[in-house]
């Protein structure tokens, strides 16, 4: 049964995102910016971002690599209402075209936790970019979404890798990437193309909140891998992948 979580007070001015995506495809935020968004909520953020503390291992890499962890959730967003769908939980799938390395095979990840879906800032957020990529698009109807938080680790010895597939693009509307947390590790540049590879923009996300959102159509993306800054201490890359698809 689906499970319906209205959220309020999810509207305020658009940042120059509905602009910077049609021209040049791409719009980049602070996350210092989201943090005086109506629905941010500094003393839940917290408790939001030890989601990442519990994903579990993608045993589905086709480069053998263990160094992912991730869950999948999948959603319906009415922007009209603010209300959210959560989905009956599926395995998750791209065809090989769009993923060469992990594409053309079910994969089963475990499901959000309760506290990652009805979290107000999560939610919010959700909300917020369906309501403006209907601004932008002009689709007045319900979007789905697909919702992944990674973290990619960096052993002592091998490097991390936050896209292992390379430059890409996810065969869906628009593509949002959100730093959660960085601890000792270096590298992660996000790279930002057209659609013919052509470079358009390049930067480490480093602050909790920034956030990179691209028409998905028209740009590529790629990360660089990552490497531990100080042997002996654990190093990971937390970021919630979001992607949005028009119904």
């Amino acid at each position: 049964m689906d499970c319906e979580i209205t959220t309020t007070n999810a509207t305020t001015p658009m940042l120059g995102l509905e602009q910077a995506l049609r021209e040049p495809g791409f719009w980049f935020c602070p996350g210092g910016a989201f943090e005086k968004m109506p629905f941010f909520r500094a003393a839940t953020w917290q408790r939001f971002a030890d989601c990442w503390d519990r994903l579990t291992l993608d045993r589905y890499m086709g480069d053998g690599g263990i160094y992912r962890y991730r869950r999948f959730s999948e959603l319906v967003c009415r922007p009209a209402s603010g209300a959210l769908l959560l989905q009956p939980h599926r395995p998750y799938s791209q065809p090989r075209y769009i993923n060469t390395l992990n594409g053309g095979t079910e994969r089963h990840f475990d499901p959000l936790e309760p506290v990652f879906v009805e979290d107000p800032f999560f939610c919010g957020l959700l909300v917020w970019c369906a309501r403006s990529f209907a601004q932008v698009s002009g689709h007045d109807g319900d979007w789905d979404i697909k919702v992944h938080p990674y973290r990619i680790v960096a052993a002592e010895n091998a490097s991390g890798h936050p896209t292992p597939e390379g430059l890409h693009r996810d065969g869906v509307d628009y593509i949002l990437t959100m730093m959660v947390r960085r601890d000792n590790v270096i590298g992660g540049e996000t790279t930002i193309t057209d659609a013919s590879g052509a470079p358009l923009w390049r930067r480490v996300l480093l602050s909790p909140l920034d956030i990179v959102i691209a028409d998905d159509a028209r740009t590529r993306h790629a990360v660089t891998s990552i490497q531990r800054k100080n042997m002996g201490c654990p190093a990971h890359r937390d970021v919630l992948v979001v992607a949005f698809t028009r119904l």
